[in-house]
């Protein structure tokens, strides 16, 4: 059905619990085209790995998008993605894109999506929040591309407005908001993005000893110029540029060795990557 704005609603809400030696979905609650693909085990059964699905493939104004995910103590859960999703033109209401995880104690999430691709004229209002429960740890990324370059369609024209937060607790470990609008000063300057049209951050809460600089040493030398800092209990790699598939490369790079190093675990990337 149609919302008030004109537009259709889309809501996943999915828990994850640990089972014995296992992590399992356990609730998975669906409304409108939102659908979660059956969980694989492809590094045994402590990890699940589920793609979430929006068969649409992209949002018009109007939409709304709800994803609830809560993981239960000490469940392992990787989040990802078939394709990136796309926010279309539109003259109208706003998209609206709210995503909430929580994470009970001992807990790990990976939040591993592809980019998001926001049109010319597209006009979104994007909300992610990480709540974490005591020693839940969370490693993940967020990957945007304003306009389509490949088409030669710059980002003239709408706007682009993202909270991205991680809590624990209750208290704030990492909170930002950027508001990117078409033809803007921001986009075009270097104190905002330097003329680049895809922005990434990956962000991680940190285990041990394991620091920016040692992230900056193992990744200076890849192919794409990436920038690291913490704050706290939280790690944070940047990448600016071009093209998001290089983003995705370089921010990939960086959750292997984070993984190795916070998890104790190799990475094991989703076969749906490779398709």
């Amino acid at each position: 059905m149609r919302n008030s704005d004109g537009g259709w609603d889309a809501s996943l809400a999915l828990r994850f619990a640990r089972r014995g030696a296992r992590t399992a979905l356990v609730a998975n609650c669906h409304h409108g085209p939102a659908r979660v693909q059956r969980p694989f085990y492809p590094e045994g059964p402590e990890c699940v790995h589920a793609y979430l699905l929006h068969p649409p493939g992209g949002y018009v104004g109007g939409d709304s998008q709800v994803l609830d995910v809560r993981c239960e103590r000490d469940a392992a859960v990787l989040l990802t993605t078939p394709a990136a999703t796309k926010f279309y033109k539109t003259l109208g209401p706003c998209v609206r894109q709210r995503m909430a995880f929580a994470l009970a104690a001992g807990a790990r999430l990976e939040w591993l999506p592809m980019e998001a691709i926001v049109f010319h004229e597209a006009r979104v209002r994007s909300t992610l929040r990480i709540d974490l429960g005591a020693g839940a740890s969370f490693a993940g990324w967020d990957i945007v591309c304003l306009g389509r370059p490949a088409s030669h369609e710059p980002f003239v024209s709408g706007v682009f407005d993202q909270h991205f937060s991680v809590w624990r607790e209750g208290l704030p470990l990492w909170v930002e908001h950027a508001v990117y609008e078409g033809g803007s000063a921001v986009l075009r300057q270097k104190y905002g993005l330097g003329g680049a049209c895809v922005y990434a951050t990956f962000v991680c809460t940190k285990m041990g000893e394991f620091d920016a600089a040692a992230l900056r040493a193992l990744c200076g030398d890849g192919p794409e110029p990436l920038s690291f800092s913490e704050n706290g209990d939280i790690l944070v790699a940047r990448y600016l540029g071009e093209s998001a598939q290089r983003a995705r490369d370089a921010l990939t790079r960086v959750w292997h060795i984070v993984r190795r190093a916070h998890f104790g675990v190799g990475a094991c990337e989703p076969r749906i990557w490779q398709t």
